[in-house]
């Protein structure tokens, strides 16, 4: 069987598993206490973050200790088990909202911004502006600056850290397969150092680190709130481009590489495959959820309503009873589904019984005594007469109160 675009994605954050969901269940009062002091070391984090510079070894380690009270740890594995010091641009897979932030425990890296943020938020986060804004060809001329050390001719005013990239260019559950790599980061370097990310929870194994629409700050929210994350970070060893090997080749052999280390399936499933997949997953639900409010709607039909359907069904279907009419709105509450009915052929046979019912009703009333037939038909004048003049005097009022208006 074929591995589809949705296998990529979880839908459910909390497992289906009832002995895994009942102890996260179980687990919650004690999280959010967990969270709330986390909250506090975070901010913490934060500001030495900002304070130390990234080529500082220092800053590394006291962030890392930060990160393990903060449930979240880092492993070097791999073949070569860690940077080699040399190669300046770094290729990993991205399966968390928090990937940049654990390479960068392991070794400080440098990430290019494609997101339109401020200044601030982009130097704290560790971003650097390569032009993506400007178009591909001004990205990929300023990272091959940056990688040269060029800064003049970059953005970035520091160039020596290395670069990192996810070439996938969106987020996987990192289980089932590997988009179809970019080739920008295979075009600008000759040597690449390829990652595999990978992520274990000890306690709640089941729980996904990210679900389809959820927001970076929720899956933030969830490393807070769990006892631990464990992030393995598997250094693999650097690839070369050949002499006539394009960057859609060399980016097509470093996913072939890292899906077989993963060992999960190598996709031709593009981001921008992904994007689509997940217009169109929103627009599945929100169409689910207008027809459920649809189906409770039909629940709340009143009288009125079944008597104005009614009169309208029956102005384009004048052979139809009205009473058969109401009696199948009653069953269907749905204008539309009654037309269907009609259209196939429906509803004769009970209009045609219900004319024979009234006409018996008729000549019924015709051999009551004129007494009892004068008093029904005196009400029933009375009634039009009395409805005539209310909807007078209301239409009298409409138009004193619009000539005052005008006046």
């Amino acid at each position: 069987m074929s591995l589809r675009i949705n296998d990529l994605f979880d839908k459910e954050r909390i497992p289906s598993a009832h002995y895994q969901k009942w102890l996260f269940y179980i687990y919650l009062p004690i999280g959010f206490i967990i969270f709330f002091l986390r909250l506090g070391l975070g901010i913490q984090m934060f500001l030495i973050a900002c304070i130390l510079r990234k080529s500082y070894a220092i800053r590394s380690a006291i962030l890392r200790v930060y990160a393990m009270l903060m449930g979240i740890v880092i492993v070097n594995k791999g073949p070569v088990e860690h940077w080699d010091n040399k190669t300046r641009l770094m290729v990993a897979n991205h399966i968390t909202a928090i990937d940049h932030f654990a390479i960068e425990l392991s070794q400080s890296c440098t990430l290019p911004s494609i997101w339109d943020i401020p200044n601030f938020l982009r130097w704290t986060l560790g971003y650097v502006d390569l032009g993506a804004k400007k178009g591909r060809e001004e990205f990929v001329k300023q990272v091959k600056a940056y990688l040269a050390h060029k800064h003049e001719e970059c953005n970035a005013s520091d160039t020596s850290l290395p670069l990192l990239s996810f070439p996938e260019g969106c987020i996987t559950n990192g289980n089932k397969g590997l988009l179809k790599f970019s080739s920008w980061p295979f075009e600008v370097a000759e040597t690449i150092q390829p990652i595999a990310l990978t992520m274990y929870r000890p306690i709640f194994s089941e729980l996904k680190s990210t679900v389809i629409g959820s927001p970076w700050w929720e899956d933030v929210l969830f490393f807070m709130l769990l006892p631990v994350s464990i992030i393995h970070i598997n250094w693999l060893s650097p690839m070369h481009k050949k002499p006539d090997e394009s960057s859609e080749e060399f980016a097509d052999r470093c996913s072939s590489v890292l899906s077989a280390y993963l060992e999960i399936e190598k996709t031709s499933f593009t981001s921008s495959d992904v994007n689509e997949a997940l217009r169109r997953i929103f627009r599945e639900s929100r169409n689910n959820k207008s027809m459920a409010s649809g189906k409770i709607a039909k629940n709340n039909v009143t009288e009125a309503n079944l008597n104005s359907w009614a009169l309208k069904i029956k102005q384009a279907h004048p052979k139809i009873h009205l009473s058969v009419l109401k009696d199948n709105l009653r069953t269907t509450k749905d204008p539309s589904e009654t037309i269907n009915i009609i259209m196939k052929g429906g509803l004769i046979a009970e209009s045609k019984e219900a004319y024979a019912n009234s006409k018996t009703l008729s000549e019924k009333l015709l051999k009551m005594p004129k007494d009892v037939r004068r008093l029904l038909e005196d009400r029933k004048w009375d009634l039009i007469e009395r409805n005539r003049k209310s909807y007078l005097e209301k239409s009298r009022k409409l138009i004193n109160d619009l000539k005052q208006q005008l006046e």
